[in-house]
Order: C-alpha cells, then sequence, then structure tokens
C-alpha cells in the first residue's frame, strides 16, 4: 500500500487534477481533495486502493478501469510511441571536427554560431536538430497565431504574440536554448534583440514524432520550474489538446479539436476556437478521422 506522500508525488507527476483522479477512480472529488490535499491521514482502505489503481496500475494486479468517460489516462509513453532514438541529436556545434564537443558540452555560443538556415534546440548541453514541420503543424500554427494576436491587438496591447523559430532562454541557464513552437509574452522587458530572456506567459507546442518525448517530459519539467503560467500541447495526431495551468489546482485539462478552450493568463476572456482550427485541417485526414501520412 502506497502512503499519501507518494501518491501525492505520482499525481504530480501524471499530470493528474483531482477531478480527473475521481472520475477515474469513483471517489467523490471532495473525498479525493482531502486524501489528496493532507487532511485526511488514514482514508479507507478501499479507497486508498481505487486510487492506487489509477495512479500505480502497472503495479497492481486489480482489475483496470474499463471506461474513463471524457477524461483518458494520460502520460507521455501513451502519446509518443512513434518517436525516433538518438539519431536527433546533433552532435556538432560550428566549423568543422576540430571544433566538436561531447553532448552535454554546448552553450548558448555554440547555438548562436549554428548556421542560421537549421532549426536547432539546445537542452542540457545537447543540441537536437529539429525536423522541418508537417503541413498539419504549420496550419494549425497559422491558426493559433492569428486568433492570439487578433484578440491581442484588441484587449491586451502589452502583450507579444510570437511563433517559432525564437529562441526561449529560461532562468539564464547557459546550456539551454529552447525553441516553443509559439509563446505570448507580457512583459516587454524578458525580449532581446536575439532571444527571449525569461519565462514566457503562455507557451504552445505542437506535437510531432521528433520532439514528441522532450515536449511531454523534459521541457514540460523546465517550464513549470521557470515559472511559465500556462503550457499548451497540441496532438495532431490524436487530435487533442493537453492544457497544463501550473496557476490552477487542476494542473491539467483535455480538450479535443470540437472543443472552444479559453486561456488562463487572460482570466478566461480570450477562448481559442478549435472548431475552426479543425476546418482548416480536417482535409488532411482520412474518413477514420485518421492524419494521413
Amino acid at each position: 500500500m502506497k502512503t499519501i506522500e507518494e501518491m501525492q508525488k505520482r499525481k504530480k507527476e501524471l499530470g493528474y487534477s483531482n477531478r480527473q483522479l475521481s472520475k477515474l477512480s469513483g471517489i467523490p472529488f471532495g473525498t479525493v481533495q482531502k486524501i489528496l490535499g493532507g487532511y485526511t491521514e488514514h482514508p479507507r482502505f478501499d479507497t486508498k486502493r481505487a486510487l492506487e489503481k489509477v495512479l500505480f496500475p502497472e503495479e497492481t494486479t486489480y482489475a483496470s478501469v474499463e471506461t474513463y468517460t471524457s477524461v483518458e489516462r494520460v502520460t507521455p509513453e501513451s502519446l509518443c510511441v512513434r518517436e525516433k532514438s538518438s539519431g536527433n541529436y546533433l552532435y556538432g556545434s560550428t566549423a568543422d571536427d576540430s571544433d566538436r564537443k561531447r553532448p552535454g558540452d554546448y552553450t548558448v555560443a555554440d547555438w548562436e554560431h549554428l548556421p542560421g538556415d537549421r532549426r536547432v534546440e539546445l537542452m542540457d548541453g545537447i543540441l537536437y536538430d529539429m525536423a522541418n514541420p508537417a503541413l498539419v503543424h504549420q496550419l494549425i500554427l497559422s491558426s493559433l497565431l492569428f486568433q492570439l494576436l487578433d484578440y491581442v491587438e484588441k484587449n491586451h496591447g502589452d502583450c507579444r504574440v510570437i511563433p517559432a523559430p525564437i529562441g526561449v532562454r529560461l532562468e539564464k541557464d547557459d546550456k539551454t536554448m529552447l525553441e516553443p513552437d509559439l509563446v505570448v509574452v507580457c512583459s516587454p522587458e524578458k525580449l532581446r534583440p536575439k532571444w527571449l530572456e525569461g519565462a514566457p506567459d503562455l507557451v504552445i507546442e505542437i506535437l510531432s514524432p521528433s520532439t514528441c518525448h522532450r515536449d511531454l517530459t523534459r521541457k514540460f519539467s523546465k517550464y513549470e520550474s521557470a515559472g511559465v503560467r500556462s503550457y499548451w500541447v497540441v496532438d495532431p495526431e490524436k487530435k487533442r489538446i493537453l492544457v497544463y495551468n501550473f496557476e490552477e489546482d487542476d494542473l491539467l485539462q483535455i480538450h479535443s479539436f470540437r472543443d472552444q478552450i479559453p486561456v488562463t493568463i487572460w482570466d478566461n476572456q480570450c477562448v481559442v476556437d478549435f472548431t475552426e482550427i479543425w476546418k482548416q485541417i480536417s482535409f488532411l485526414y482520412d474518413e477514420n478521422g485518421t492524419l494521413k501520412t
């Protein structure tokens, strides 16, 4: 039997909210809040076991949850089944072999000197060569950019909506320079001539097989710890959007391409209409709703 502390840690790792755990486990929402909030020190055995089935399914022999209704168990592994391996790593930096370094030793200075026609991310001293985006990626990006820009121009002129490629240097880390697909920045002092210094208010990443695992694991952790307020992960293949609101108690919300999604950094006054985005990209899917390759 797991401790309350272990369940709290696992809940954070998976990105579940208390309401989602309530739906998945069948435990009343208020009971989940009391247990994982530390207000109930000795919950009933059956209640703890039901939570364990959801949080630690690989360690239990109980029958798994059969129906998730509107909430689906989402883990990086379930979303990234097609990610490529270490062939995505770029181990060279600048001019010739004499300048090559070991993975983990590259810095922002190396990133700056890469050829301008290549899109590369630097993370923890490793350079990752980013593949050219697919058409579905670009159509989603352009529609998101249009909707967010339209709202900013009418309501929040002090914010900037910036599409890729734009370098983002979180926490003045000399070994990390990320390139999200889209950022919203409402603190102009963070903008530098060559990159963004500090945490954007909103980060949006559109998944591709080569970036999936980084977007959902390592980059997720970096964005959260750096103070990004909201992080959206758009999954074109599964037609859903994972919205992580780091300022909210219900950390993860899962939306479909049929939803209208409020932007929490603007107190939900802005709503991104994914039905409009779907109109732009639906021709790229077959009659079964599968993304064409």
